[in-house]
């Protein structure tokens, strides 16, 4: 009796230790099965950008916080196309000025108008997942398309401010700095050249002869003006020196207060509304004029008339052709 008492013992004892081994093997293989399921996850990842194309980042705009993608593929803009492509970055649509630009045409091919204003049915149409545009027009309505940033017209301080603020939101900081440093660098050797063309207390504007009207520039509002005065180190005349440290980047001028606002040297473009282009006939009515035949820049043979595409825009492509541009004005390198 108890010898048949400790067989059923140990027996029982027998059962529950391979129920425990199989417990444990079964375990151990879901172990594997799960590291296993876990590599497979991690090689997907690996063989692809899926993942970072994922990615956002949150950036700070005049509308408030935007998060954008960290790698978007598909932007639309109006006037901030050369900074894109300077950055090395194409967009798929951009407005009518910035395709206008003359120093990108060889860039823009396959890039679509937009228009101006913007057309929200065309943008819909290029399924972007970002726009960066200059005005808050359709504001609401293309940001119900993409994530969308608005950075009004020199609202960053100057140029390098817009091309770094531009690079925040792609990601590129690197390449808007190392842009700006060849750029500096550029700037210092032409302010080397232009030393012996120019005479202590020299100054120097930027005007446009718009239609029947005329305008006097600043330092951050196109034509030339970043050059001019930050990358030359040029002097604007004391009246437009003023309105600059007001804040205040153009003026319009009648014709008799021209003189007050006039340079030794004088920078000329010319606008015409209805052809929405330069129109030298402008400037040719304004010489017959005694108030600007008696402007010492005109006796001392120092405006320089120069093409309002080439100096209208403001960014990398541009600037270092205005640079170019300007110096062989004053230089006399090019007549």
């Amino acid at each position: 009796m108890n010898r048949k008492k400790g067989l059923i013992f140990w027996s029982i004892i027998s059962l529950l230790f391979l129920l425990l081994l199989s417990a444990c093997a079964g375990e151990t293989n879901g172990e594997n099965e799960t590291a296993d399921s876990s590599e497979k996850t991690s090689d997907s990842n690996s063989d692809g950008d899926s993942a970072s194309d994922d990615e956002t980042r949150v950036i700070e705009t005049v509308k408030g916080e935007v998060e954008v993608p960290a790698n978007p593929k598909r932007i639309v803009t109006d006037l901030y196309l050369a900074d894109f492509l300077a950055l090395g970055v194409k967009p798929v649509g951009a407005n009518e000025w910035s395709l206008r630009n003359p120093f990108i045409e060889d860039q823009i091919d396959g890039i679509e108008d937009i228009g101006a204003p913007i057309s929200v049915e065309k943008v819909l149409q290029l399924q972007p997942d970002l726009i960066v545009v200059q005005s808050d027009e359709n504001y609401e309505k293309l940001n119900q398309i993409a994530p969308t940033i608005v950075i009004p017209y020199a609202s960053e301080g100057d140029f390098y401010g817009e091309l770094r603020k531009i690079a925040e939101i792609i990601g590129k900081e690197q390449e808007a700095e190392d842009w700006i440093a060849s750029f500096e660098e550029k700037a210092a050797a032409e302010r080397e050249k232009i030393k012996p063309f120019i005479e202590e207390g020299e100054t120097f504007g930027i005007y446009e002869i718009a239609d029947e009207k005329i305008y006097i520039f600043g330092d951050n509002w196109g034509r030339g003006g970043h050059v001019l005065y930050r990358a030359l180190q040029l002097d604007p005349p004391a009246l437009m020196q003023e309105l600059i440290g007001e804040g205040t980047q153009y003026k319009e001028l009648s014709l008799e207060a021209l003189p007050g606002y006039a340079a030794d040297h004088m920078f000329i473009t010319t606008y015409n509304s209805q052809a929405q282009g330069p129109d030298e006939e402008l400037f040719e009515k304004m010489k017959s004029s005694a108030v600007w035949s008696n402007l010492d820049a005109i006796k001392n043979n120092q405006v320089y008339l120069m093409n309002f595409l080439h100096m209208y825009y403001a960014d990398p492509y541009s600037l270092e052709a205005q640079l170019e541009l300007m110096v062989e004005k004053i230089t006399g390198s090019q007549e």
